[in-house]
């Protein structure tokens, strides 16, 4: 986050893209716990700098204190619940169904995922989109 307003050319964008395309292998690789102290290192670092980021809201769009304050200590909330999933993402297996096959579904990040996120409460809304997504795959936002 920044006190300047920031704007992404195409070419920020194509950048970031396949920095987040280089980055999936090796963080579809980790194993969930590995994912999940990340997550948690992450929401030890918002709660940590949270007056920071709230003062951040507050320049950037002229969010009143307060309600920047209560904006920012929520996200780590999120980013703490997602964590908790990222070791039990299970598959599912069926039986046969008159074909003598077993059917084996494996959850497998599949890839880079592009979001927006609005302009207000930008610490909150993008750890909404985020923090579900960072469980079991990489998410660019």
């Amino acid at each position: 986050m920044s006190d300047k307003i920031q704007v992404a050319s195409e070419g920020d964008v194509d950048k970031a893209v396949a920095a987040a395309k280089a980055a999936l292998p090796s963080w579809s690789a980790k194993p969930g716990a590995e994912r999940a102290a990340i997550m948690l290192k992450f929401a030890e670092l918002l709660e940590k700098n949270a007056a920071k980021i709230a003062k951040l809201e507050t320049i950037a769009m002229g969010q009143p204190i307060g309600v920047a304050t209560k904006y920012t200590a929520l996200p780590a909330i999120y980013w703490r619940y997602f964590a908790g999933f990222a070791d039990k993402i299970a598959g599912e297996s069926f039986p046969p169904d008159g074909d003598g096959l077993f059917k084996i579904v494996s959850y497998e990040p599949l890839g880079v995922c592009a979001g927006i996120s609005a302009w207000n409460a930008t610490t909150m809304l993008f750890s909404w989109k985020e923090s579900k997504l960072e469980f079991g795959q990489l998410n660019l936002c």
